[in-house]
């Protein structure tokens, strides 16, 4: 998030206060602008929360321990993005009447700027249901597609370590959504 529009300042304290149910003194408002304006600040965000939410709902985490896990570890200078919606799916298309099962379908998850998850319907004909990959330089745009995909599921924010990624990647989700848009008002 950029802290240089006051509007936009606003919004986010008004939001944040009615989430937490408790305001924010204006004395705090104006201490932690001062500390992101100064760059005096060191922000490392993860999912770790959201992750520790399937200890809570042992049938939901039980569904993602039957799908093949991929764990991408980042390596280069391109890190993954969080977002506040813990996991992003992609849901094929209807092959009959019901759609997809859980199982058919594709989850992706950032567990910190370095390890990201995708869960996909297990393989039948490869027993081992666990594979890792390090993303080194040059698996820059892998790293990019995956961020993408977190991107396009997020309700309101996406977190970085890097202005430049996130900018980048923001300019792309927006650009495919305005033309979603369009397609659906053309109807296709």
């Amino acid at each position: 998030m950029l802290f240089h529009d006051v509007r936009c300042i606003c919004a986010f304290f008004d939001q944040f206060d009615k989430n937490r149910g408790e305001t924010t003194s204006q004395k705090d408002r104006d201490e932690i602008i001062e500390t992101f304006r100064g760059g005096e600040y060191k922000m490392d965000v993860n999912n770790v929360f959201h992750i520790s939410m399937f200890q809570n709902i042992h049938n939901f985490a039980n569904l993602f321990s039957a799908q093949d896990w991929f764990i991408y570890i980042g390596r280069g200078k391109k890190k993954f993005v969080t977002t506040d919606n813990p996991v992003a799916e992609a849901i094929p298309l209807s092959k009959g009447f019901y759609g997809p099962s859980f199982f058919e379908r594709e989850h992706y998850f950032a567990l910190s700027p370095e390890i990201f998850i995708h869960c996909k319907a297990p393989n039948k004909n490869n027993a081992k249901g666990l594979r890792r990959k390090t993303f080194f330089e040059e698996d820059a745009k892998k790293v990019l597609e995956y961020n993408m995909i977190l991107a396009r599921h997020a309700l309101k924010y996406i977190y970085g370590k890097e202005k430049e990624d996130l900018e980048e990647i923001l300019s792309v989700v927006n650009f495919l959504r305005k033309n979603q848009l369009e397609n659906l008002r053309s109807g296709f």
